[in-house]
Formats: structure tokens, sequence, C-alpha cells
């Protein structure tokens, strides 16, 4: 659109059409810099050293077929879930795999009247759009996923269409991260940063594209009515999603509070639980989420560096043991209040603590 309008000023033989066409090249000139940067973000290459766990997965592919029948002694309801395990079972499509086994067993599909085959092509496109960035990528993903449906699955409360709007957000929470934080988009005053005025870009990128995603298939994943409250329930709870926002988002919920936002919120704060979970995990899987999430903070301070920018990295032991102190125990100490049964994420919160003293 900005190319076909620089065309037709361009064309025009007038002073101000000049002027304007000048204007636009700057405009033009600022922007392909800036997708310029974005690019190299999103196709950052991980190290030679190693090949990732990502890169692994997609070396090989099982059908979906395969992917049930291997998922089918899987329990995926347990607190102790393996995703590392599962992804090497797996393969390419994990995620997309995971997601459909989910949503089918609880007969989501048919209830909300959703053609199975369109959801299962939705999913792989959103699995294909997640980079191969240390921490932040598909595994993540299937791993906040799961999570999210251990705590979802323990509650009866919430109407067919919260609980697929869901897994939805827990699908697209971090679609096409590219490995660096919202501080750092901002810093460099990244195309995103400026697109969503410096308030959670990434969020609010993930959930745009998600949705686009699901919107703009003609075939249509689901019914037009159903999607209007889909998108509200979706964007919430990606939002959410922002460490930026995450005092607001936990404060106590009114007593008074209806029944509609009651269940939002408790929304918003399964994915938040689910989405640092990796800090709930038994000890090794928990090791080697941080293991992960090490490399991508140090990914950052290497372009920080660059950009001739204060670095944000910190030790490990010293930021995990704040952020267990700060975020983690008091978030899944609410989470025991609303879901009683969620009281082994909280021991095993607490048992990983341990570690950073």
């Amino acid at each position: 659109m900005l190319l076909k309008l620089m065309e037709s000023l361009k064309s025009q033989d007038t002073l101000e059409a000049e002027q304007a066409w000048q204007k636009l090249k700057a405009r033009a000139a600022i922007e392909a810099e800036q997708q310029t940067v974005l690019q190299q973000i999103y196709f950052y290459k991980p190290s030679d050293r190693r090949p990732s766990l990502t890169m692994m997965m997609r070396a090989h592919s099982v059908d979906l077929g395969r992917c049930t029948q291997l998922l089918s002694d899987v329990d995926i309801d347990t607190w102790e879930f393996d995703t590392f395990a599962l992804a090497k079972r797996l393969g390419k499509r994990t995620l997309s795999s995971l997601a459909m086994y989910i949503i089918c067993s609880q007969n989501l599909p048919m209830v909300l009247g959703i053609s199975a085959e369109h959801l299962h092509a939705y999913l792989k496109k959103v699995e294909d759009g997640y980079r191969d960035v240390p921490y932040h990528n598909c595994i993540h993903i299937a791993d906040v996923l799961q999570r999210f449906h251990a705590i979802i699955s323990k509650s009866d409360e919430f109407t067919p269409l919260e609980r697929f709007a869901g897994y939805i957000a827990a699908v697209i929470h971090d679609y096409n991260h590219g490995g660096v934080t919202n501080s750092y988009l901002v810093a460099t005053n990244n195309v995103l940063a400026r697109m969503y005025n410096n308030r959670s870009p990434w969020e609010n990128y993930h959930v745009f594209k998600g949705l686009e995603i699901l919107e703009r298939d003609e075939r249509r994943v689901m019914k037009p009515e159903s999607m209007r409250l889909l998108k509200e329930i979706v964007v919430d709870m990606v939002l959410a999603t922002d460490m930026a926002v995450h005092v607001e988002v936990c404060r106590q919920l009114p007593l008074n509070a209806s029944p509609e936002k009651q269940s939002a919120w408790l929304l918003k704060m399964f994915l938040k639980c689910a989405d640092v979970g990796h800090a709930a995990s038994p000890v090794e899987s928990h090791k080697k989420w941080v293991s992960m999430l090490k490399d991508e903070m140090l990914q950052q301070a290497q372009l920080e560096r660059s950009a001739g920018l204060p670095e944000t990295w910190e030790t490990m032991e010293n930021s995990q043991l704040r952020f267990f102190d700060v975020i983690i125990i008091p978030l899944f100490k609410t989470l025991v209040q609303y879901v009683p049964s969620a009281e082994p994420l909280l021991a095993a919160a607490e048992c990983n603590r341990a570690l950073y003293l």
C-alpha cells in the first residue's frame, strides 16, 4: 500500500507531491531498516556448537495419526509432564499434535461446531511460525499448553468456548517470538515497539498475528458469531502474560465479581502460571529450561553490546532467586487458593527455589 501511494505521488508533477514523495521515501527507508533488524531477530541462528532441540525436532516429521497413537499412552493431565521426552517422540509436529489431542479429547470441535480438519491446518500454520530461538520456541509453547490444560482440567466452571479460547491463547501466546525482550524492542526503537506505542509490543504482536491467521482463513475455523467472544478472551489472556502488568493482573479478584469476570480472571491466571511453569516442573526439567533461557539472555546481551546499550544480563543465580521470591512463589500460592489440587506445583516451585540459595 505504501509503495503504491509512493508511485502515485511520484507521477504527479507538483511541488506538494514532490514534498510528500520525499517524506514517504524517508519513512520507507526507516521502515526498511527496522524490518531488517526485525528479520535479523526473527531468523536468529543458534550457535554451531550444538543443534537446538527445535532443530532436531524439525529434522524429522511424524504424521497426525502416528502422533495420536504415540500420545494415547501419555498422561496429559499430570503435573510432572516431560515435554522434552514428548518432543523426541513426536518430532516436528509436537505442538500441533498435542494441541489437537487435548482439544479433541474434550470433544470441543463437535460441541462448538469446529472443523477438526481446518483446526489442524490452523495449528500447523501457527506451529510453523515459531522461530528456532533458544527458549521462546514451539517446545516451550507445548509445555505451556500442557500445563495450562492440567490446571484447567481440574475445574469444571468454564464453558466449552472459554476452554477452547484458553487453548488457543496458550498456543499463540508467543507466536513468532524473536528471542529478545520488550525492553530491547523499546530501547532500539524497533518497529514493533513503535507500532504498539511501547506497550507490550511482543504480546500485542503475538495475539494479533495468531488471531489474524485464524480469521483470514476463508474456510474459517469458527463461526463468526463465536469469533468475537473468542477474540476478547484470547486477547485479554495473551496481554496478561507481559510481566510488566504482572502486579495489576494478579490483584485479588473482588468477592462480589460476576461469574463472567471471575472466569476471565482465572483464565489469565492459569495461563500466567503455565507460562512460567518451568519453575514448578521437576528439577531436571527445570534445569533444562533455565539453560535454554540463559542461552537466549546471552544472545540478547550480544545484541545489546552491538547496539551500544547497557546489558540487561544478570547471573542466573541472582535473577532466578529474585524471580522465585517476587513472582513464582506468590503466583502459585494464589493459584492454590482457587485450584487446591495444584498444591504439587507450589511444592515443586519451592523445591526448585532451593537450587539458588
